[in-house]
């Protein structure tokens, strides 16, 4: 009887942790909306090791109408947090919005402030979140091989340097606003990683 007892609990033991190794490091989207978001599709598993090179780069953006090119008269808001480890490797996301309704998409693009660019990576790629919204739009990791437009085939100390440069933002299209309904430049935070950004 015990054997059997053991030989169960092993077995158990070996199915959890088998599901455990190939389960991607994406957290779920928590929303504080009826309306659920779907995970991102640019996350990635974690297959990287932290290192100590020295800090990872944080970088912001707080998005609002008035940023939009041209602006646009609207309450909804939103932020954004980007972590890329020091090794270069690997990044994460966060993006949060408030009181905006039917989300198209969202990308990170190139240009300055009042200057429209290309996309460089796809935060949220829908499908159309149909009525009002707020909560995590989307989160995760990605790597180089994601980025598009300018930087496609580029490293993540690329996208480290854009950013740092004041030359890319973050955009959020709705139905009414395709263009984009809320915007923010992405500025380069030397401080300390926002609490609960991510696993940092």
């Amino acid at each position: 009887m015990k054997l059997l007892l053991l030989a169960t609990v092993a077995i158990c033991a070996l199915l959890v942790g088998g599901c455990a190794l190939g389960t991607p490091a994406t957290t779920v989207l928590a929303t504080t909306s009826t309306t659920s978001a779907p995970t991102t599709t640019t996350a990635i598993p974690t297959t990287t090791t932290s290192t100590t090179e020295g800090p990872e780069s944080v970088f912001r953006a707080e998005l609002t109408g008035a940023e939009v090119v041209p602006p646009v008269d609207t309450t909804a808001t939103g932020t954004a947090v980007f972590v890329i480890d020091a090794d270069g490797k690997r990044a994460y996301f966060k993006l949060t919005v408030k009181d905006i309704a039917d989300v198209i998409a969202s990308r990170v693009h190139e240009g300055k402030s009042g200057s429209s660019g290309k996309g460089l990576l796809i935060l949220y790629p829908g499908p159309t979140l149909t009525g009002p919204f707020t909560g995590v739009l989307a989160q995760g990791y990605f790597d180089a091989s994601v980025l598009i437009g300018e930087l496609t085939g580029e490293t993540l100390a690329d996208f480290a340097a854009m950013l740092q440069s004041g030359r890319a933002y973050v955009n959020v299209g709705t139905a009414q606003n395709p263009a984009g309904e809320i915007r923010g430049q992405i500025y380069w935070d030397r401080g300390d990683s926002e609490p609960g950004a991510g696993p940092y």
